[in-house]
């Protein structure tokens, strides 16, 4: 609103300031007790809490948002940060004071916060982002937990700025709750979560924002000669499905298409391959990247933005009886390639490469597949990046760009003939793994196999989730790969289809 922040009835205000404090202004100073800049603590990120003087609201919470800007280490060597990277820590300092201030509201009771004109430093939409990711609480199987206090945000700007500000708020909102919606999904147990509920829940969602949805069960999978979906579901009680959403814009003809496509593995066991980690019941996670996919695809139907969207996931269990697909087995993939199961670990490829041969029937602009395929790109980036594999250079652009806008980087990782060497069987055409050696690189390698228009893979493990509290969320499910697929289809659709008016 335009009301200056001291004139709005609330529980606290938030005020800010930028070091060095000695040259620069504090927002709501004159509001303040004298002598106030000798209570602050001046240190990135701190919070203060003090008295308000005429003011609305009682009290004041004071951040420091650091410095002046984000730094740039010295460059010259490669690998380098380049100045959007630079924009990248910007963008996550913006998302961690919101999500610190959230935490200090919780713990003070505060209901309703009224926001005075924050810095130039500190990113609006970020900031709000960074507030709702941490005030995300997943209280379906915890029934008497305590909501978070902080239910209310007034957001005080000069009048002529109201217009554009509400524009960036809301869609801070769409993105964030569609965030929360893949965190939600995400969390599920397998045996709450499996395939027919999650069908289910994407159906409320899609059928209350307006998408159109598609979902097709074992039968039909089957009928299509999906051989590697089918394969990968057939030890588990419960039955694949392969769903589908649609986002085309009314009063728009001709429209390039973005397809997404994400993995949906609703609980990986490893099936024979059985998994002797300590941490198996973590991997309910192994859904995130069909999370995303539906979640992203929420916020472009709310956003509308002017571009053909398809989201695309295949909805399994990787479990383990009698049934259940075998090392040495010899699978039929959709386009006719014969697979030879080295590893029943290895199940998400499988899925990922039924579903990218079927989408090729949309004459897709691009495909961007999100998975958390391997362990190796994680170990060899750790944070903040995913790995990132393309079979074209501009699509590579796109996504590393839309990486850092979305605070979401991902890094280009080589897709070489050796990679797809490694993956040639005396039996088969393929096989599902390759050497531990480059495992991230043989894995896109696979997948690139399946496909014949302008790709890009993004491998999110370790992304997905955390157990343990972490600074900008909680523990479980962090979203992760919604914000970078909108980003992705708001730049696709001002450089294909804006681009070209």
């Amino acid at each position: 609103m335009a009301k200056p922040a001291e004139r709005v009835k609330g529980d606290a205000i938030l005020a800010s300031f930028s070091l060095p404090l000695r040259k620069r202004g504090l927002s709501l100073e004159p509001f303040l007790r004298a002598g106030v800049r000798k209570l602050l603590v001046q240190e990135a990120g701190a919070l203060t809490w003090v008295e308000g003087h005429g003011t609305q609201a009682p009290r004041v919470v004071v951040a420091c948002v650091g410095e002046s800007g984000p730094t740039r280490p010295e460059s010259g060597w490669a690998g380098s940060p380049t100045d959007a990277e630079c924009a990248h820590q910007h963008t996550t300092a913006s998302r961690h004071l919101g999500a610190a201030v959230e935490h200090a509201c919780n713990d003070q009771g505060v209901g309703h916060l009224v926001l005075a004109p924050l810095p130039a430093e500190v990113d609006l939409p970020f900031f709000i982002d960074g507030l709702l990711a941490r005030g995300h609480t997943n209280d379906e199987f915890r029934p008497q937990e305590a909501p978070a206090t902080l239910q209310r945000l007034t957001v005080c700007v000069p009048r002529k700025a109201v217009a554009e500000t509400r524009a960036r708020v809301d869609r801070a909102i769409a993105v964030a709750e569609s965030v929360a919606l893949a965190r939600t999904l995400t969390d599920l147990p397998a045996n709450i979560g499996h395939p027919a509920e999650i069908v289910a829940r994407v159906r409320a969602m899609a059928s209350d924002v307006g998408l159109r949805m598609r979902h097709m069960g074992a039968a039909k999978i089957d009928k299509l000669g999906m051989g590697l979906i089918t394969a990968v579901a057939q030890g588990s009680a419960h039955a694949p499905a392969l769903v589908t959403l649609e986002h085309r814009p009314d009063g728009f003809e001709n429209l390039p298409t973005l397809v997404l496509v994400g993995k949906g593995v609703v609980h990986d066991t490893g099936g024979y391959n059985l998994k002797t980690t300590p941490v198996m019941h973590a991997f309910t996670n192994d859904k995130a990247g069909a999370a995303a996919v539906f979640a992203a695809m929420r916020a472009i139907r709310r956003l509308d933005l002017p571009l053909h969207v398809v989201g695309v996931a295949a909805l399994v269990e990787n479990a383990l009886d009698s049934r259940a697909y075998k090392p040495g087995d010899i699978l039929t993939a959709m386009d006719g390639t014969t697979v030879f199961v080295e590893s029943t670990d290895a199940e998400g490829r499988l899925l990922l490469a039924d579903c990218l041969t079927w989408v090729a029937r949309l004459n897709p602009t691009l495909v961007v597949d999100l998975a958390t395929l391997t362990g190796a790109s994680w170990t060899a980036l750790g944070a903040p990046f995913s790995a990132l594999f393309s079979n074209d250079a501009a699509a590579q652009k796109l996504l590393q760009t839309a990486g850092i806008a979305a605070g979401e980087p991902v890094w280009p990782m080589p897709i070489h003939a050796a990679h797809a060497g490694e993956l040639s069987h005396h039996l088969a055409q393929l096989r599902n793994v390759g050497p531990s050696e480059g495992a991230a690189c043989v894995a896109a390698a696979f997948l690139r196999h399946f496909v014949d228009y302008p790709w890009a893979h993004v491998d999110m493990a370790g992304r997905a989730s955390s157990l343990f509290d972490q600074e900008l969320i909680g523990p479980g499910a962090s979203g992760y790969g919604t914000r970078l697929l909108v980003e992705v289809a708001c730049a696709a659709a001002k450089t294909w289809v804006e681009g070209r008016r």
